[in-house]
């Protein structure tokens, strides 16, 4: 435990903007301009107050030592950290300050959290966080399973159907061995739970959080190679985890046929544009990876999934 009276520090100037380090009257400094606390957060005392979610008490008698959320009712909320200007004892990490949440405060800002829940719950799925979705590390095989390793192709799929096609071989099966490639436009404006071939607890992601995970201002992207596989690493700035999608190819549209297996990748969204096309993840070798791209449903694409 570290026992500072500022987070991070006992020296208010090293962690924290306040009155006495920017002028009386200053308004909020640019983030990272002081030093983190020990967990890595910016800012934690002093530049702005932060909301927080809990009702606001006098004091925390009769309730949890530690972490405590407060009454369930009330008419204040909690305000922590003090700004920059504000003396140094609302800068304290014991300080609490309390607000009725409709009064526009303009020293006031917040953070937004993930909830152990979620967190803990992708990691028992066996997927990762990236930018606040929780991704499947391997691509959909079979329907209901998972390929072997993160760097497999897996089997593509039409839009809105489970039926699985095989990613080898230039003429179209499916994974039962048919050779009749489906021609007709698949029904539906979304992809409908019932033709989801995702394995339990998962489901095909929407253009929505394709679009997560392609903001470059939360996520970085790199072309590489694993397992001798072409693909892209996409890596989460906040929490360093990485997700690795592998350049497939696809079934072509007007004949089922295999087109540029390794060097391109074409990951469904459950997100239709119009009734004859849907969005998808494009991913060029070494080039580029594209969240805003429409095509027909017909062609078999790969499916990349998202836990429910």
């Amino acid at each position: 435990m570290y026992d500072f009276c500022y987070s991070g520090d006992n020296d208010l100037n090293l962690v924290g903007w306040w009155r006495d380090n920017t002028g009386t009257g200053a308004y909020p400094q640019p983030v990272k301009g002081k030093l983190p606390n020990a967990l890595g957060f910016y800012d934690m005392s002093g530049n702005v107050f932060e909301w927080c979610w809990d009702w606001f008490v006098e004091d925390y008698a009769g309730t949890c030592e530690f972490d405590s959320n407060g009454p369930a009712t009330g008419t204040q909320r909690v305000m922590r950290g003090g700004h920059s200007n504000s003396t140094a004892p609302t800068q304290r990490v014991t300080y609490r300050w309390s607000v009725a949440p409709y009064m526009p405060v303009s020293s006031s800002g917040f953070r937004v959290t993930c909830s152990s829940r979620v967190r803990n719950n992708c990691t028992a799925a066996g997927g990762v966080m990236i930018n606040g979705v929780c991704w499947a590390k391997r691509n959909v095989d079979a329907p209901g399973t998972f390929t072997d390793k993160e760097e497999d192709f897996g089997m593509f799929y039409q839009w809105n159907r489970d039926r699985a096609w095989l990613s080898t071989g230039l003429d179209p099966e499916d994974y039962l061995g048919n050779t009749d490639w489906d021609f007709s436009l698949p029904d539906g404006t979304e992809w409908e739970a019932d033709n989801d071939p995702s394995p339990n607890g998962f489901r095909v992601p929407t253009r929505a959080e394709w679009d997560k995970l392609t903001e470059l201002a939360n996520v970085a992207r790199v072309y590489t190679t694993r397992g001798g596989v072409n693909g892209w690493l996409f890596t989460d700035k906040c929490n360093d985890n990485k997700l690795f999608l592998p350049l497939p190819g696809l079934r072509r549209a007007d004949e089922g046929d295999l087109f540029v297996s390794n060097n391109e990748g074409y990951y469904w969204s459950s997100t239709q544009s119009s009734p004859s096309t849907a969005y998808l993840l494009y991913l060029m070798y070494s080039m580029s990876a594209n969240s805003n791209v429409s095509v027909s449903k017909i062609p078999g694409c790969s499916i990349r999934p998202v836990l429910k």
